[in-house]
C-alpha cells in the first residue's frame, strides 16, 4: 500500500499527521472554535461565491475583462503554428470559450476564498468572545482526543476543498496547454488520495450547492 503511495499522497498525508498533533495540543475546545469557523467559512462561501461572482460581473464587467487577459497572456496550442495542421484540427475560435470559462472558475474560486477568509475570521473572533465570558474549562484527556479528531476532520474538508476548486482549472488549463495544468493534472492523477477528497467534495457542492 505504501509503496503505492505517490510524493503528492505522501505530502497530504504528512498534513493529516501535523493536523492531529496540532489539534491535540490545541484541545477540544479550541479546535472545535477552528472547526465551526472553518464550516460557516466554507458553507456561506459556497453559498453566496456565485452571487458575489454575478454580482462583480455585471457591476465591473470583470469574467469578460479577465477573459481578454487570458487570451493575451496564453498562446493558442502548439499545432497552431502550423497552419496547414490546425486548420485541419479546429478553427482558433473555439479556444475563446475556454478563456471566457478560466475566467469565470478564477472568478468563483477568488470570490469564495475571500468570502472564507472574511466568514471564518469573523465567526472565529466571536467563539473566542464567547470561550472567554463563559470560561470553559479543560477536559483532560477528553480534551486532548478530542480535538485530535476534530482537527482532522478539518483538515480532510478543507484538502477536499483545495482540491475541488484545483480540479475544473487544471482541466480547463489543460485544454489550453499551459505547462502548470499538465504538471499539475499528472500529480493529481498519480494520487491514490485526491479521488476520495474530489468524491467528499462533490458530497460537499451537493449539500451546499456550490457549482463551479
Amino acid at each position: 500500500m505504501l509503496m503505492s503511495l505517490s510524493m503528492l499522497d505522501y505530502f497530504l498525508l504528512l498534513i493529516l499527521i501535523l493536523a492531529v498533533i496540532a489539534g491535540y495540543h490545541r484541545g477540544l475546545l479550541q479546535t472545535l472554535g477552528g472547526m465551526v469557523s472553518l464550516a460557516a467559512g466554507l458553507v456561506l462561501a459556497a453559498l453566496y461565491c456565485n452571487d458575489l461572482v454575478f454580482y462583480l460581473d455585471s457591476k465591473f464587467h470583470l469574467v469578460t475583462v479577465i477573459a481578454e487577459g487570458l487570451e493575451k497572456k496564453i498562446p493558442l496550442p502548439a499545432f497552431y503554428s502550423y497552419p496547414a495542421v490546425g486548420s485541419f484540427i479546429a478553427e482558433p475560435e473555439i479556444f475563446s470559450p475556454l478563456h471566457s470559462q478560466l475566467a469565470h472558475l478564477l472568478l468563483v474560486v477568488v470570490s469564495f476564498v475571500v468570502l472564507y477568509l472574511v466568514i471564518s475570521r469573523l465567526t472565529n473572533i466571536l467563539w473566542t468572545l464567547l470561550a472567554g465570558v463563559l470560561g470553559w474549562g479543560v477536559l483532560g484527556n477528553l480534551n486532548q482526543m478530542g480535538g485530535a479528531l476534530l482537527n482532522l476532520g478539518a483538515k480532510v474538508l478543507g484538502l477536499s476543498i483545495v482540491v475541488g476548486l484545483l480540479i475544473p482549472l487544471v482541466d480547463v488549463g489543460s485544454k489550453l496547454q499551459m505547462k502548470w495544468a499538465i504538471t499539475t493534472r499528472a500529480y493529481l492523477d498519480s494520487s491514490i488520495l485526491v479521488p476520495s477528497l474530489a468524491n467528499f467534495f462533490t458530497l460537499l457542492s451537493q449539500f451546499t450547492g456550490l457549482s463551479l
